[in-house]
């Protein structure tokens, strides 16, 4: 397994490989300047875990192909992941998966091959969000985010929560305090692009935030793409995904029995807004 890893990320082509433990792998790279790292992974089971995937001199793309084919190579069937991308605007961490889902229907990690199990109803229901008028959108995330919290008092209240009222006063202040900055700074910047729908929009600011560095602008971003995903308005289980590995000269075999899928720390890209992936 060792001499597989050190194969495909080769010395010749600017990796090395450090073995952290027992087929726990690090993978950092001469070209990536401050951000060494490429990759963490773990082989566990047959399964390959990515634990860490950065920008480190070549691309996140260039990375997951090196990865598909280590798992070939290996004979492994499936890759997993937790989706925690993040791409830098301006100083700030914007969250790539709801960013990209908004713009183009599906996260990075989707266009890649790395699925939930509900991915066919995730974006089916996300390509209809994103139809949406812009102005729409934030008055559903509005709701959206009242509603989350109302089922959770209920829960809470039916298991004798004591803390329950504090959650509700301090959860409805902060939802309210959260959707004021949010439309207050979409009225400054954008209010002609109300009725423009979401994904032409994110699209827009997008290729924005590319070409001007509006620290102000930047943080309202991060913030509102935060807000929309934590109301749950687009769908997205980003814990849970899979990619199946097609193994060279066929296609896997069925196994009789069922694997668990055990799922690893939160798996981050990071990468520049002057980049391609």
């Amino acid at each position: 397994m060792d001499e597989a890893v050190s194969r495909v990320f080769s010395q010749d082509d600017g990796f090395y490989v450090h073995k952290i433990e027992t087929n726990n792998y690090m993978i950092v790279t001469k070209n990536g300047g401050s951000h060494p790292i490429c990759i963490e992974m773990k082989i566990e089971d047959g399964i390959l875990h990515i634990d860490k995937l950065n920008k480190c001199g070549i691309s996140g793309t260039n990375s997951l192909k090196r990865i598909d084919a280590l798992a070939k190579t290996l004979g492994i069937s499936e890759i997993q992941l937790i989706d925690g991308s993040t791409i830098d605007m301006c100083g700030q961490r914007i969250d790539l998966a709801t960013l990209k889902i908004l713009t183009n229907g599906q996260s990075w990690y989707n266009a890649h091959g790395y699925l939930s199990n509900d991915f066919a109803e995730e974006f089916s229901h996300n390509n209809e969000i994103i139809r949406m008028p812009c102005g729409e959108l934030l008055r559903k995330t509005y709701e959206n985010s009242i509603i989350k919290i109302n089922k959770n008092v209920e829960k809470y209240r039916k298991q004798n929560f004591a803390g329950t009222e504090n959650y509700e006063r301090s959860s409805l202040k902060r939802i309210e305090e959260r959707n004021a900055s949010v439309i207050e700074g979409f009225n400054r910047w954008f209010k002609e692009y109300e009725n423009t729908s979401a994904q032409d929009f994110f699209r827009y600011i997008t290729t924005l935030m590319q070409r001007v560095c509006d620290k102000e602008m930047a943080l309202w971003l991060e913030e509102v793409l935060y807000y929309i995903s934590a109301s749950d308005t687009i769908k997205y289980n980003r814990n849970h995904l899979i990619k199946k590995i097609e193994k060279i000269g066929g296609k896997n075999k069925k196994k009789s029995s069922r694997r668990k899928h055990h799922f690893h720390k939160r798996t981050t890209f990071r990468r520049s807004n002057r980049r391609s992936q």
